[in-house]
């Protein structure tokens, strides 16, 4: 059985969402989650910015445009003087041993969402 621990419930990415529409700061939300709750945070963010581009009539945009935005990890990794090795801050499984360092990394992740989301959130879709 999955550990739903590291999952967000529906109120709470309802919530998320919220924060952005109302222009409020995400920080006091995100601040109390978990390393792995904050990542699923930015992944339901993506698929957010992803459907609502295709609402749009915009042209395609996947994970890796969304992803290309982002500080790129070796960036991240050096600026962070991290102990743990590169590969495991590239494939996002340093979680169990630096869970802050990879709750910041996936807070400015949803900084760069929440910057990419807000216009989207202030107009009507396209009809």
């Amino acid at each position: 059985m999955a550990d739903d621990t590291n999952k967000l419930s529906l109120f709470q990415r309802t919530e998320a969402m919220m924060k952005i529409i109302d222009a409020e700061d995400l920080e006091t939300f995100f601040s109390h989650l978990s390393a792995l709750q904050t990542r699923d945070l930015r992944n339901f963010l993506e698929n957010q910015l992803i459907y609502l581009a295709m609402l749009n009539k915009e042209p395609v945009m996947g994970q890796s445009i969304i992803r290309a935005k982002y500080e790129p990890a070796g960036e991240y990794f050096r600026r962070q003087n991290c102990g743990e090795p590169l590969e495991s801050c590239l494939a996002e499984s340093c979680h169990p041993n630096n869970p802050v360092c990879f709750g910041m990394k996936m807070s400015l992740q949803i900084r760069v969402l929440w910057d990419l989301l807000k216009p989207y959130l202030e107009k009507p879709a396209a009809e």
